[in-house]
């Protein structure tokens, strides 16, 4: 995670109301940044990033987000394009491209677009 990403998880983890919890693994590729559970807005697990060329994930990354999808965890991608301070919500299953490499883009089109001044919890709340 680079200085930026961690800035802008820092500040969703204070945006965020209930158990929030930074994930550091060394154990599990791809496990998400952030653990968070609310008693009205669910379970979630969280994966922050900085928007450059597009939102781009680790291929352990994005299996770890599908298979917990599939069995029933709510997973997501939350980004910011700093230039124009955008925030960008992508909810798995989501779709991706770039096979041959480690890394992969998502091409989904975002389930939700904030400013970050007018970041909304509760779209969150639907699992």
């Amino acid at each position: 995670m680079n200085k930026d990403e961690q800035k802008f998880s820092a500040w969703l983890r204070r945006k965020l109301p209930g158990h929030v919890a930074r994930i550091e693994s060394c154990i599990g590729a791809g496990i998400p940044d952030i653990s968070w559970s609310h008693p009205i807005y669910g379970e979630h697990w969280i994966e922050t990033k900085i928007i450059t060329h597009g939102v781009i994930l680790d291929k352990e990354q994005y299996a770890w987000g599908m298979r917990r999808q599939k069995c029933g965890g709510s997973v997501m991608i939350i980004a910011i394009h700093k230039n124009i301070n955008m925030i960008k919500v992508f909810k798995f299953p989501i779709k991706v491209s770039g096979g041959s490499s480690r890394f992969l883009r998502v091409i989904s089109r975002p389930d939700a677009e904030f400013l970050r001044s007018k970041f909304n919890l509760v779209y969150l709340s639907g699992s």
